[in-house]
């Protein structure tokens, strides 16, 4: 990453590397996000910049964790969710509702550079084989729904050679400010089958909600399927 002290102080070296087609990023930053971008109040929401080549082809939210300065009564850090915006020209920028110091993992950024395959509304799969693992990321958003219709919390079907080893809980960010959602991967009950992703919970019962950062390693018996994406 380019050096960006004039924005943020570095806690601990921050990489990215390219691993076939997916873009991982490593590392913490020690920053504040604000509420808004505002140079003249010295509030600035970039907190970090990708190389080129190495950079989103289209806009990705992603849930970050932040861990505060401020020390809770029992001694330990304060940790509080932030949202992460990394835009088409390398830029990271962090949001956040509560404009408190803290260290933010840039960890959870990981995302593919191929078209991957279109699942529902703006929300794409990729799959990635490497070594004798194969990874599966979600990138994009699914418009608003209402989850408090059971039909409208299944979020996305996921092909057999995609299948989840288990439920899997991932965080979310959300289209509303200071929302975020629980979602999970989970197999299919169905042997040999794929699975779905279904949303659990969420600060908003009505939000789009934005699926980037969802990464995980399939299933063992998953591997013997191609790793060719074709609608099924």
């Amino acid at each position: 990453l380019q050096d960006l002290s004039t924005w943020a102080r570095a806690a601990g070296d921050v990489v990215c590397c390219a691993a076939g087609d997916f873009v991982l990023v490593k590392g913490q930053v020690l920053t504040t996000c604000p509420q808004e971008h505002d140079l003249a109040r010295g509030r600035d929401l970039r907190i970090a910049r990708l190389p080129e080549g190495l950079r989103p082809s289209r806009p990705l939210q992603i849930a970050a964790l932040s861990m505060g300065l401020q020390q809770a009564r029992r001694g330990g850090p304060v940790p509080h969710l932030v949202t992460l915006v990394v835009t088409p020209d390398g830029w990271i920028q962090g949001l956040s509702a509560q404009e408190n110091e803290g260290a933010i993992d840039l960890s959870v950024i990981r995302f593919s550079l191929s078209a991957g395959i279109l699942l529902s509304d703006d929300l794409r799969l990729h799959i990635c084989n490497i070594g004798a693992s194969r990874l599966v990321a979600m990138q994009g958003s699914l418009e608003a729904r209402n989850f408090s219709v059971d039909d409208h919390r299944l979020l996305a079907a996921v092909p057999p050679n995609c299948r989840p080893p288990s439920w899997m809980p991932f965080v979310v960010s959300g289209a509303r400010s200071g929302g975020f959602h629980l979602v999970a991967a989970q197999p299919s009950a169905s042997p040999g089958s794929g699975g779905s992703l279904r949303w659990a919970d969420g600060v908003w019962k009505c939000d789009a909600v934005h699926l980037s950062g969802v990464m995980y390693e399939v299933a063992e018996e998953a591997l013997g399927l191609p790793e060719q994406l074709v609608t099924w």
